[in-house]
């Protein structure tokens, strides 16, 4: 499991119902959690799958992690999948008061081959927050790594689906988060 045993952690989530958000131009942004229950989490591996599907224009499925209470004013670490005209993209920001604070990611927006770019696609994606470490995996293939600053440590897990323009909806499934210990 992403480089961790089951010895290490405790299941935190598992979901029992699919979350669909649908956005469109004039509400270019909706948010989910996964649960009032357990809204936190530090350390975890986080799996899931997210099918997309867009009419048109720059569009993508969202994850933010690490997220403070208030989604529009607090701080949260962003990994983001779009597309456009046949590019396959994913980064990961940190933002704070909604405006991106840091690219996470080096090198900017990444472009990934293992990130299944047609509409109707479900990819499957892992990520993994252990410390100031992430880590990205799509379709069972590591895309990319990097480090958060070490403030941003605990907070919920949220969905996001945006669009520039046109409809799309972002259906997250099969999820789950493996807690784990704290970092030593």
């Amino acid at each position: 499991m992403a480089g961790y045993s089951l010895d290490e952690g405790q299941l935190g989530y598992a979901a029992s119902e699919d979350k669909a958000l649908t956005t469109n131009l004039f509400n270019s942004y909706t948010y989910d959690n996964l649960d009032s229950s357990h809204p936190s989490f530090a350390n975890f591996v986080l799996g899931l799958d997210v099918q997309w599907d867009s009419e048109t224009g720059v569009a993508g499925c969202e994850i933010a992690f690490r997220a403070e209470e208030d989604i529009e004013q607090g701080e949260h670490v962003r990994f983001r999948t779009l597309r456009l005209s046949g590019f396959p993209g994913w980064v990961v920001w940190l933002i704070n008061f909604n405006e991106i604070q840091a690219n996470l990611t080096a090198g900017g927006v990444q472009s990934s081959s293992a990130i299944k770019l047609a509409s109707g696609s479900t990819n499957h994606y892992v990520l993994v927050a252990d410390g100031t470490s992430f880590v990205v995996y799509a379709n069972g293939e590591r895309i990319g790594a990097g480090t958060m600053p070490a403030r941003v440590s605990e907070g919920q897990i949220l969905f996001t689906a945006w669009q520039e323009s046109g409809l799309t909806t972002c259906t997250f499934s099969n999820i789950w988060v493996w807690e784990l210990p704290d970092s030593q």
